[in-house]
């Protein structure tokens, strides 16, 4: 690599549209809820565009998940939190 050029960027495989749809939400309700486009929410749960930190915790809530699990970085979902339609116990 030369001097000019810039690692790839590392990017975490989110889990956005495998919560989404575990919702059983459409896309078009969560970008307008979050105020983006669509295509906007397929480059974020393609990997293809970064989610800027306050729009994380927006989708997240809006998910009813923790941003943890959403984006990736673990694979336990916090207390409280559940993929069903069902309340967390």
């Amino acid at each position: 690599m030369s001097s000019t050029e810039r690692p790839p960027r590392l990017m975490v495989r989110n889990r956005i549209e495998e919560i989404r749809k575990a919702r059983r939400v459409r896309p078009v309700l969560v970008a307008a809820a979050l105020l983006v486009s669509e295509s906007t929410l397929h480059r974020w749960e393609a990997g293809e565009s970064t989610i800027r930190e306050p729009q994380r915790f927006a989708l997240a809530e809006f998910l009813e998940v923790d941003v943890a699990y959403m984006m990736g970085y673990t694979d336990e979902l916090a207390d409280g939190y559940t993929l069903d339609n069902e309340t967390a116990t």
